[in-house]
């Protein structure tokens, strides 16, 4: 399908008379000719693209409100014939694309989960972006969620606006210009829908294209924003035609589905909690215009100038508005041993080590944390060292010196400053420079006199050895460099280099034969890697020692008193949440369903005891943490918003996440949006089970384990919390604590005889005190908090389409005992010991399969749960 004219060519004067205009008319309808058109199933709906330029680097070009694809008709042309791919849709709601009826529909992670299809349809593994309005909205949030999509980005006019925790952006909108700003009056389904249908559709678009064009806002009062009789005059670079285009098609689908897209900004905002303080890492250009009104939104201007705008996107690499101020503090340094900076008399003072060390020491000088750097010559070896590479040589003390004092410093510097020899500047020990001291040499234009008699005279001075030490330093600075390599080793870089490293040991005291003298521990680090190799499960060996010390830190009542507890604030809820061991590197313990904070009571102790921090909050809905009414209050999304919130409130950048049942799904789901804030992840009892591309998870349940299935039970609100009403708190706990079936858990629709058994004895690893904990919380609050996750797995589903088929870039271990219901789920163990978690996860390092032990398997193993979590989290 290629592209068709909307509007008939105007009839020419006279036969055979062709002016500039109609041949450059011509052109153009030719050039657009040969624009592509089809239609591609993409996020379960049909999505109509423009395309030219096959076969060469995809550009995904993505429009604004009101437009279509037709907004990048040049760029489509200009793109190709520079050999790109370029691919211009119609977004979700516009156009020759889908428009689905539920406002909901519009959120962006609908929207971007329509771009990772389409990406995936394009065959393509990463591509170019360009975004303008809302498509540059659209692009961040790309950019955002899936790097790994994205190599470059080029936004137009609106930049990358983190989100403010403190406000959604409609009361922001409406606290800044009133209820008549355009996203205000935009809210209400059906309004601004009914004011449009007084006027002609061209009118609505020619009246958004000359509004957007106001610096001063774009306000629609609720009565006369267009007169039924206006005429809206258009700007040079747009026609008729482009206007009969796109009313055209608004004519066939109304303004609802892309209006949608503002409705869904509060609800957006909500579910973006992950990604609070996140960073957009995409190299980047950004181009506004000055009289684009969001430009002249309060404050971006400072943002986009004076550093925000920077911090948001470190890889922001340009912004064009025309001239922008350059107000650069040029700073130039003679270097160690040149001109009137000191000359260490030792040759040993010119390493490699002293020079960065200058240079690092006059950046703190100048109360600057980075700075631009630009080096010549030793002054770029300087730099790259600065910036951890290396340089080149010079040696025998004196040799150099002598021949230079035969030819005289001004003649050495005018043979040095002038040579263009492309090859390696070879000075042979016989003839020397081959400079007679009356040799004259012609200065380029861009080297006077003047400036060879200012080197001269500071040269004259000091000599030339200072410099010439550089290069004598060179083996030293080899050998110097030595103490980098326990930084290499230990901070990232060996394990950079060897992904599939699992393990590093530094044995104290003990020298290079390390063989000899160490054979038997050397004999059991090898048997420990080997045997775990053979059985897959990589258990990990422990001195009796180390086990005795962990067995003495499963809780007595005297450290559970010690346990802290506080009311924190985060994500617009109150969490509450147990600690111990302030000071030391958080360890994040996340419980699951039915469960709480104390579910992690051994832990918190013996994690605690080894110098963590460790932190266990009552999640969302649990114990003494909020439980909102609204079940849309449970998406993943929230659950995971709430972690971010915490782990900022606690004033880390990154910690170690450890997660049971639901705790660990909430955890993949933390590793997989917010990987920059997990150190490492154990996870109990649920892998990461990747979303199906087109299958609901519920849908799938149903099919494979019916409508008994206790996670389809769930589902309808307020009928599992009934049947619980009628069963004693406590009993149907220790039930569900106690159980080993590992069978799917099915609750039959109707009769309570799952819970119909006689007095249950408890195992020695829970007491009556722990079930009385549990059951006075339940009871206070009741379940449907927890049962609520449940029911947005749907949802959850539903809005993960931009993560498709991602990977968990984050070190982890996997830890579920042989009756554990869910590590029997049919396909389960295939998944888990044939290559599909591992190629799904591939920093997996450990998958460790308890044996005898069933669900609940940190309450039921506490001291070798506690073990292996130390184990791994001493890795990093």
């Amino acid at each position: 399908m290629t592209w068709k004219p909307q509007t008939e060519k105007p009839e020419r004067v006279r036969e055979g008379e062709r002016g500039e205009e109609e041949e450059e008319e011509e052109e153009k309808e030719m050039e657009m000719e040969g624009i592509n058109h089809r239609r591609v199933e993409v996020n379960g709906i049909g999505m109509h693209v423009a395309e030219k330029g096959e076969g060469g680097p995809v550009v995904l070009m993505l429009h604004g409100f009101p437009e279509l694809w037709y907004s990048w008709r040049h760029q489509i042309i200009g793109l190709a014939a520079k050999g790109y791919h370029a691919v211009a849709p119609d977004l979700r709601g516009y156009g020759d694309t889908d428009t689905p009826s539920a406002i909901s529909a519009y959120s962006i992670f609908h929207l971007v989960g329509d771009l990772v299809a389409l990406i995936d349809v394009l065959g393509q593994e990463q591509v170019f972006v360009v975004g303008h309005d809302w498509g540059a909205h659209v692009a961040w949030n790309l950019c955002m969620f899936r790097p790994d999509k994205v190599k470059a980005l080029v936004n137009l006019s609106v930049p990358f606006m983190g989100r403010n925790p403190a406000a959604n952006p409609v009361d922001y909108f409406r606290s800044l210009y009133g209820e008549s700003y355009y996203i205000c009056r935009f809210q209400e389904p059906g309004v601004i829908e009914a004011d449009f249908a007084n006027v002609t559709t061209k009118q609505i678009f020619k009246k958004f294209l000359m509004s957007f064009c106001d610096p001063g806002g774009l306000f629609m009062p609720k009565e006369g924003w267009v007169l039924p009789d206006e005429e809206i005059p258009l700007p040079a670079w747009f026609s008729e035609e482009d206007v009969n285009y796109f009313s055209n098609k608004f004519e066939k689908t109304g303004f609802t589905g892309p209006i949608n897209y503002y409705r869904c900004f509060n609800s957006d905002w909500e579910l973006l909690a992950p990604w609070t303080g996140a960073q957009v890492k995409v190299p980047t250009k950004f181009i506004v215009g000055d009289l684009d009104l969001t430009y002249h939104y309060p404050g971006i201007q400072d943002f986009i100038h004076k550093g925000g705008f920077k911090q948001a996107v470190p890889f922001l690499q340009d912004v064009i508005l025309g001239l922008v101020a350059r107000g650069y503090h040029a700073v130039a340094p003679d270097l160690r041993g040149f001109g009137d900076t000191d000359i260490p008399p030792s040759a040993s003072s010119y390493t490699m080590l002293h020079l960065v060390g200058d240079i690092l020491a006059l950046i703190n000088a100048l109360g600057q944390d980075k700075v631009f750097v630009v080096g010549h010559d030793w002054g770029a070896v300087v730099a790259w060292h600065l910036c951890m590479l290396r340089p080149e040589k010079f040696q025998e003390p004196g040799a150099a010196e002598a021949e230079f004092a035969k030819i005289g410093s001004a003649l050495i510097l005018k043979k040095f400053l002038t040579t263009r020899e492309p090859n390696a500047y070879i000075v042979p020990k016989e003839t020397g420079f081959s400079a007679p001291s009356d040799e004259e040499i012609t200065l380029p234009p861009w080297l006077s006199e003047e400036d060879i008699d200012y080197y001269a005279a500071k040269f004259e001075k000091t000599g030339f050895t200072g410099g010439l030490n550089y290069y004598r330093c060179m083996d030293l600075n080899w050998e110097l460099t030595a103490p980098c390599v326990q930084d290499y080793i230990h901070k990232g870089g060996f394990k950079k280099d060897v992904p599939f490293l699992e393990d590093v040991v530094v044995m104290e005291g003990v020298g290079h034969f390390i063989t000899l003298e160490k054979a038997h521990e050397i004999t059991h680090h090898i048997m420990n890697i080997s045997i775990a190799r053979l059985d897959n499960t990589l258990p990990v060996i422990h001195s009796k020692s180390k086990l005795l010390s962990l067995r003495r830190r499963v809780g007595s009542r005297r450290e559970m008193d010690e346990i802290e507890h506080r009311t924190v604030e985060v994500n617009g809820i109150n969490m509450h949440i147990a600690e111990k061991g302030k000071g030391g590197s958080v360890v994040l313990l996340l419980h699951g369903f039915p469960e709480l904070w104390y579910s992690w009571r051994h832990q918190i102790i013996g994690l605690a005891a080894h110098g963590y921090h460790a932190v266990a909050p009552d999640l969302r809905g649990f114990g003494d943490t909020t439980a909102p009414p609204d079940i849309n209050s449970y998406s993943i999304f929230h659950l995971v918003g709430d972690l971010v919130a915490l782990i900022d409130l606690l004033g880390q950048e990154q910690v170690f996440v450890v997660g049971h049942d639901w705790g660990a799904i909430i955890a993949w789901h933390l590793c997989m949006f917010r990987p920059d804030k997990v150190k490492a992840l154990v996870s109990l009892s649920v892998p990461f089970m990747p979303r199906h591309p087109s299958v609901k998870p519920i849908q799938s349940f149903r099919a494979l384990l019916g409508d008994d299935f206790y996670i389809c039970r769930f589902q309808e609100p307020g009928a599992a919390e009934a049947r619980y009403a009628s069963i004693d708190t406590a009993l149907m706990l220790k039930k569900v604590l106690t159980s080993r079936d590992t069978n799917p858990g099915k609750i039959p629709k109707k009769g309570s005889e799952v819970f119909d058994v006689p007095e249950i004895i408890l195992p020695p690893w829970l007491t009556e005190e722990d079930i009385g904990y549990f059951a006075s919380k339940f009871k206070k609050t009741g379940f449907t908090g927890g049962l609520n996750y449940y029911r947005n797995l749907d949802k959850n589903w539903e809005l993960k389409a931009a993560w498709q088929e991602v990977q968990i870039q984050v070190p982890v271990k996997y830890i579920v005992g042989d009756v554990d219901l869910t590590y029997h789920l049919p396909g389960m163990q295939d998944y888990i010991h044939k290559g599909g978690f591992k190629k799904d996860v591939p920093l997996l390092e450990d998958v460790v399969i308890m044996e005898g032990v069933a669900h609940f398997i940190n309450q039921e193993k506490p001291i070798e749960v506690t073990e292996h979590i130390y184990e791994f989290l001493n890795k990093f």
